[in-house]
């Protein structure tokens, strides 16, 4: 094969690495080839998008948080429990095993 022949495996140029899909028209585009009021609408989609994960992210942090404070008071109770004296009353002396 010759150095000035196109090799057949070419593919062409690579893909645009930039596309949004426009669910009111129902196709895909390239970001270059977005009019400046689908531009500004996109723009402004992806920023209440973007407060929305935010907020939720901060949810899920709380939840989270909360959970382990949770789970912290229950561990430190189990172990206050285990570690604190019981007295001992007449009938559970009877009961008691030497172990």
């Amino acid at each position: 094969m010759s150095e000035h022949r196109i090799p057949r495996d070419h593919n062409g140029p690579p893909p645009e690495a930039f596309i949004v899909n426009d669910p009111e028209v129902g196709k895909t585009f390239a970001v270059r080839e977005l009019t400046d009021a689908q531009l500004q609408r996109f723009m402004d989609n992806t920023v209440q998008q973007q407060k929305q994960l935010v907020q939720q992210a901060m949810m899920f942090i709380g939840q989270a948080t909360q959970a382990a404070a949770m789970g912290s008071v229950l561990g430190y109770e189990l172990d206050r429990r285990r570690r604190s004296i019981t007295l001992a009353t007449g009938a559970d002396i009877a009961n008691l095993r030497r172990q």
